[in-house]
């Protein structure tokens, strides 16, 4: 049968030559594979075995697109695959070459591409998989020990530990996957990165995976990342590293979801630290330097200050100037909360407000901060030792915080629209208003409106209230109008004068005042006005000591009392009566009941006149009970009868309803009508007792003598 066999192989070498030549008439025009040498196989399951050689895919134009070398390869004809060994190649992304080399390559072929090893779908890398892309040397390097690349998807798989390379990025993880025609890269688990960025150290970065899209210069990082660079710590569901063209630096990292940076110290020129849901950091395009960052939803950020103080808000933008450390711009909106904790004898502060606006330059910082939108500004410190507790809550419809370089040096607080500032038991309103944050002194303007004072014990209005807070003080300037409420002292186990009434509220008006808190003393004056219901005091000044009751009137001093006579046994009260009073001043002693009148005195009641340089009034504790009254000096006294004395000493007493005048010479004259006559006399001696219960006049000489009484000419009254 010897001549079967010869036909037989003469058959199998005339396939050989048919198919090879076909395959070079089907592939002249788009490849330039050469069918490989067949050589003794060494891979028995193989049904050919072929020696080093390539294949090359070129396009229409007849640019090579894919070549592909190999050492040696395995022909599986059933199983419609090659296994290459000593692999190399080249496909093609545009105009930029990607290289692979492996110590294998399975290649699973197309149906009906014979030996045109270019034609596949499925291309197995096995043993130190090395790709590269990029020109230059920001060529990106990919190496890994397994990878499957498929020709339809241009993506190459693997789920083995890889690595990547690229200028001064690298990075390893467990899994990745390379698109060959978007040129990204990603590390599928357990992703290390570290970007050894030119001025901005190097960047080490952890999260689940990570991503290089090389054409569009940006990193992706998802899961868990974690950045640090600097002993800060950037943490983050997501995040995005902007790079620059050409790769070396890092134009902008966007967080997303849990996002945060710690570790930094303050002032020491990095970016605060800061959490919100999303953050986005931004830095000079060509300096490299911090430029902005952006917080967004539940954002807080530690200001560079530092010493615990924070700003809160949903939204925060923070601009940084040339230099990328001094902070130069500061936005906040919704539900906007400054902190600044408690420093030294400073109580701690909170301003909350819809928006913020701060403002500032290179090299100082910001030197000017409005709140807007309805601000509430809080100071608070506990009680220590004799220091009490520091409660203030000031609100208005927009603050501006004068600052010195941050907010750890507040200088002035300007408060603006519906002010209401409360410190403990005292609030001041006002269209207007200035705090002196180290003064502890409220300036309250009332523009067209006016600004008040609202205390325990009442109320004061004016058009300025300068208001100090520590120690307690105030001056109220132009139309000055005060209100003390009824009882007010009374709870408080405070007198109050007792020519006026508690259950009544006292109306002061002036054009200033001026009140201690310390001494309790309060001085109005310019054209001063006190009064209660009918009671009035005026003067050029008014001043109320709060502290001893006590209550004076000067220069001008005219005045109106209800003071009632005691009542005699077993008679009814009488009625207050109105005494109208003037002198160059009143002077009321609460403790002794005594009102003094100084200056050319005058008192005027129903019972009759008194003048006289000096006059005193002492009062029952109810203090509108007539005790006893001593007028001093050039005194005259409009008695009942129509008699006129005049003396330099006189008192009244009103329990025994008797006065008592002396005088050097006392004289007393009368007008007197007789059978229809009117007649006048004057009566001269050294004494006078008027005793009113009884009707009785009596006038005395020196040493008890006689009385002179003597006709004289009637003078008009």
């Amino acid at each position: 049968m010897s001549w079967q066999k010869r036909v037989r192989t003469l058959l199998a070498v005339g396939v050989l030559v048919l198919a090879g030549g076909v395959t070079w008439y089907v592939t002249r025009q788009r490849t330039e594979a050469v069918a490989p040498p067949v050589s003794p196989r060494t891979d028995e399951n193989a049904d050919y075995e072929i020696s080093g050689n390539e294949s090359v895919r070129t396009d229409a134009s007849g640019a090579i697109v894919f070549r592909l070398k190999y050492e040696r390869g395995f022909i599986y004809n059933a199983q419609n695959r090659i296994r290459l060994v000593g692999v190399t190649g080249l496909m093609m992304r545009g105009d930029q070459p990607i290289e692979f080399r492996a110590n294998e390559a399975d290649v699973k072929l197309k149906p009906g591409s014979m030996t045109d090893f270019t034609k596949f779908d499925e291309m197995h890398l096995k043993g130190k998989v090395l790709i590269t892309s990029g020109p230059g040397t920001e060529v990106l390097h990919l190496e890994t020990d397994e990878a499957l690349y498929s020709d339809l998807t241009g993506i190459l798989t693997t789920d083995k530990p890889a690595t990547i390379k690229r200028g001064n990025m690298s990075g390893s993880g467990t899994g990745m996957t390379f698109d060959r025609n978007r040129s990204v890269v990603w590390l599928l688990a357990n992703a290390k990165v570290t970007l050894a960025t030119e001025g901005q150290g190097a960047l080490n970065v952890t999260s689940g995976r990570a991503g290089l899209a090389e054409v569009e210069k940006y990193m992706r990082f998802e899961e868990n990342v974690r950045m640090e660079r600097d002993g800060r710590v950037i943490a983050a569901d997501t995040a995005v590293a902007n790079l620059t063209p050409e790769g070396s630096g890092i134009t902008s990292l966007e967080l997303t979801g849990h996002s945060s940076v710690s570790g930094g110290a303050s002032g020491d020129g990095g970016v605060p630290n800061m959490s919100a849901d999303d953050i986005t950091i931004t830095y000079g395009a060509e300096s490299g330097l911090l430029e902005r960052t952006a917080l967004m939803r539940a954002a807080r950020v530690d200001l560079p200050e530092g010493g615990g103080r924070s700003l809160a808000a949903n939204f925060i933008n923070i601009g940084f100037g040339g230099d990328g450390t001094t902070v130069t711009a500061l936005e906040a909106s919704e539900a906007v909360e400054l902190k600044i904790p408690a420093e030294g004898d400073q109580p701690a502060r909170e301003v909350r407000a819809p928006r913020l606006d701060a403002r500032g330059a290179v090299p100082k910082g910001l030197d000017r901060a409005e709140f807007s939108g309805g601000v509430e500004f809080r100071e608070q410190a506990p009680a220590r030792g004799k220091t009490e507790a520091v409660d203030r809550v000031g609100s208005s419809e927009s603050l501006v915080l004068a600052l010195d370089g941050g907010f750890n040096k507040i200088t002035d607080a300007d408060f603006s629209g519906n002010v209401r500032f409360r410190d403990r038991d005292v609030t001041g309103e006002a269209p207007e208003a200035k705090y002196g944050v180290d003064t502890k002194r409220i300036a309250l303007r009332g523009g067209s409106g006016i600004a008040r004072v609202i205390q325990a014990d009442g109320t004061v209005e004016a058009k300025t209230i300068d208001l100090t807070l520590e120690p307690r003080k105030m001056v109220a300037r132009t139309g000055v109008k005060s209100t003390l409420k009824p009882g007010a002292r009374k709870d408080r186990k405070e007198p109050r004068p007792s020519l006026l009434e508690d259950d009544e509220p006292v109306n002061i008006t002036a054009a200033a005042l001026d009140w201690d808190g310390v001494a309790d003393r309060a001085v109005y004056t310019g054209d001063a006005r006190l009064w209660q219901g009918d009671t009035v005091v005026q003067a050029e000044t008014i001043v109320i000591d709060d502290k001893t009751g006590n209550l004076e009137a000067r220069k001008n001093m005219r005045g109106q009392f209800l003071i009632r006579e005691e009542p005699q046994p077993g008679t009814t009260p009488e009625t207050p009566k109105m005494t109208t009073a003037r002198a160059e001043e009143l002077i009321y002693d609460e403790a002794r009941r005594r009102a003094t009148f100084r200056g050319k005195a005058s008192l005027k009641s129903p019972e009759g006149d008194i003048s006289a340089e000096r006059i005193e009034v002492f009062l029952q504790e109810d203090g509108n009970t007539l005790e006893r009254l001593d007028a001093y000096d050039a005194v005259t006294a409009r008695l009942e009868g129509d008699r006129v004395a005049t003396g330099v000493r006189l008192t009244y007493n009103a329990k025994t309803r008797r006065y008592d005048m002396t005088g050097k010479p006392l004289v007393v004259r009368r007008q007197i009508t007789d059978t229809g006559a009117v007649k006048c006399e004057k009566t001269e001696g050294a004494s006078l007792t008027f005793d009113r219960s009884a009707d009785s006049f009596t006038v005395l000489g020196a040493n008890g003598a006689p009385s002179r009484t003597t006709p004289i000419a009637c003078t008009a009254k």
